[in-house]
């Protein structure tokens, strides 16, 4: 197996992964338990890799080339197109961190505490980038049929509400 490339994310190695394995070329992410089970370790010191067999590799890479960007942890700063750092609350991050590793829960649960705000590196600005936007018909192939999880308790008011009359 040689390595093709590497993803700060593991959702974004398995996009790549799932494309690769679309297309019939066997390809893994060996790191994929580093953000699912041992949370602890992906705090930003590893990658996750994506492999694939010798024979497929210029036919993989083709592929990778053609995806479309997915993202990173550094997103460009608004005013000075800097690099930027993932900013944490230290003071809301250190007790929890604590009482987390106290009970041995550490890597079990979600870590609340991450913010999705930034900073630059160079000129020191801090903002909050927009949040990704959901996928559209034509990125999933098919118009969906149901309403989104979102509107589950909608529906169940509507429901109530229906049963109620009777």
């Amino acid at each position: 197996m040689i390595q093709l490339t590497e993803f700060w994310s593991a959702g974004e190695a398995a996009t790549a992964v799932s494309a690769l394995q679309a297309a019939g070329i066997p390809a893994i992410c060996p790191d994929h338990h580093t953000s699912h089970y041992l949370l602890y370790l992906g705090m930003g010191a590893t990658a996750c890799r994506v492999l694939a067999p010798a024979s497929s590799v210029d036919d993989a890479k083709t592929i990778l080339n053609v995806m479309p960007d997915q993202g990173s942890r550094l997103h460009a700063c608004p005013e000075c197109a800097g690099a930027s750092l993932q900013k944490r609350k230290w003071w809301i991050t250190l007790p929890h961190m604590l009482w987390m590793l106290a009970t041995g829960a550490y890597g079990y649960g979600h870590q609340f505490w991450l913010k999705r705000d930034r900073k630059c590196m160079e000129c020191r600005h801090d903002w909050t980038p927009e949040p990704a936007l959901p996928m559209t018909e034509a990125e999933i192939g098919y118009a969906p049929d149901t309403p989104p999880l979102g509107d589950l308790a909608q529906r169940y008011f509507e429901r109530f509400m229906a049963l109620r009359k009777l």
